[in-house]
């Protein structure tokens, strides 16, 4: 008996002795009670017993790890663990309960996670263990007839490389692109099987030839862009783009992608200020280049004046401005302007359009009236002067007063001409305009306020 509990029976043999063997009692303290009768003679023989105290205590137990697979593994990689835990003699059974698996260390951070047996054995898998060499320890927890063990005296070695990885590159302008067209290149990284994971964060470096153009970073689709901000020359371009790596995965180099830029085609408007020229006048003539794509021209710009004087000037911000002394002669005079792009010719040259004009000696106007101011109903002279550089001005001037014509008089000999008439009562606001001639330019005198008296008043 196991306290009152009949564990089982045995046959007293001739020497008086009966021997039972189990392996029925829990790991406790029992009272192990063994009563002997004859069941043949009961008259005869008189039963007796004897306690004997037995401590059970739990079995011990060893665990052992395996991985599966066991070597050639890469980052992002599934890996299965599997403990296994035996009992050690004179223990039997099977252990139940669970088994915790670690890496590198026994903390709740480095816990890969946790299995229950079943027959002795139970499996977890990972994929997140970084690449480099790890040690994967297994506790088993013990149970009420079990010990607990672990395999920290010997834990098993897991080596995990860098995943291998794969770069393609594409370009936003496959069929070639103008010289300043945006243009994005974009590198998508692949983390080849049996890898897995994210790249993304980690940075694509991008290289036209041998000259670094620019970083970019991976987002979450393993695709990183670049937009060159200064705009590749106008040429043939071979384009890469090397993926850096990192302590997971293992860079890599995309094929090259061939980007062909062409130059911007260009125009070139020329303007001058003043807009209106005289003989001796200085003026400023600008040729303002553009391109096609908004890149800023650069080179230089070639002004020729009457199809025999040059003067080249440099683009600065896609303006060149001359600043001419003036023409000396009265005649018809031309000005073009012809963009040179220079080198590397990033812009197609181009002719800006053609500024004539006939041009001409500037007159000046004196004008005078007398008297001033007038007397009632007397009549007033007015008297203009038209000079000017050159032989002396002819054609004619127009008298006003304020918006009215008063009259047109030719000039004379002198270039002088004049006008007498009686004045309204009040304030005129009087002045000239000159016609101009063949070689002269047109002017206007300035204001000359006359005041005709009312009658009775006297100056």
């Amino acid at each position: 008996y196991d306290g009152s509990t009949l564990i089982g029976n045995g046959p007293v043999n001739s020497s008086g002795i009966a021997t039972l063997t189990t392996s029925a009692l829990t790991v406790a303290s029992h009272s192990i009670v063994a009563l002997a009768y004859s069941a043949a003679n009961p008259v005869n023989f008189a039963y007796s017993f004897s306690i004997l105290p037995q401590n059970v205590a739990p079995a011990d137990t060893t665990t052992t790890v395996t991985s599966s697979p066991s070597r050639g593994t890469v980052y992002g990689q599934n890996i299965t663990f599997t403990a296994t835990v035996a009992v050690v003699n004179p223990g039997a059974g099977t252990p139940d309960g669970v088994v915790l698996f670690f890496y590198d260390a026994v903390s709740v951070a480095n816990l890969i996670g946790v299995g229950t047996l079943s027959a002795g054995t139970t499996s977890v898998s990972t994929n997140g263990l970084s690449a480099g060499n790890h040690t994967i320890i297994a506790i088993y927890g013990s149970s009420t007839n079990f010990a607990t063990s672990n395999t920290m005296a010997a834990p098993l070695s897991q080596t995990v490389a860098a995943a291998s990885t794969q770069t393609s590159l594409t370009t936003s302008a496959s069929g070639g692109s103008i010289y300043g067209q945006a243009v994005t290149f974009t590198a998508t990284v692949t983390i080849l099987s049996p890898g897995a994971g994210s790249v993304a964060g980690g940075s694509v470096a991008f290289f036209d030839g041998g000259t670094d153009l620019g970083i970019g970073t991976i987002q979450a689709n393993g695709q990183a862009s670049f937009s060159p901000t200064t705009p590749l020359n106008a040429s043939s371009h071979s384009i890469s783009a090397v993926y850096v790596g990192s302590t997971n995965f293992v860079y890599s180099t995309s094929p090259s992608v061939t980007q062909t830029v062409t130059a911007a085609g260009t125009s070139t408007a020329l303007s001058a200020s003043p807009s209106s020229w005289s003989v001796g006048q200085a003026i400023a003539f600008t040729a303002t280049v553009t391109s096609a794509t908004g890149a800023v021209p650069t080179g230089a710009v070639t002004f020729t004046i009457d199809n025999n004087q040059t003067f080249v000037m440099q683009l600065t911000a896609g303006a060149a401005t001359l600043n001419f002394a003036g023409f000396t002669t009265v005649g018809h005079h031309t000005i073009s302007a012809v963009y040179n792009p220079g080198t590397p010719m990033n812009f197609v040259a181009s002719t800006s359009n053609t500024l004539s004009q006939t041009v001409l000696r500037d007159s000046s106007v004196a004008l005078s009236a007398t008297p001033n101011p007038v007397p009632y109903q007397q009549p007033v002279t007015l008297s203009t002067t038209i000079t000017g550089s050159g032989p002396t001005p002819t054609g004619t001037v127009t008298f006003y007063d304020g918006s009215t014509v008063l009259k047109t008089v030719a000039l004379d000999g002198t270039g002088s001409a004049s006008l007498s008439l009686v004045l309204a009562t009040g304030t005129h606001n009087i002045f000239v305009t000159y016609s101009g001639d063949a070689t002269m330019n047109p002017s206007a005198s300035q204001v000359v306020q006359v005041v005709a008296l009312q009658q009775g008043l006297v100056s």
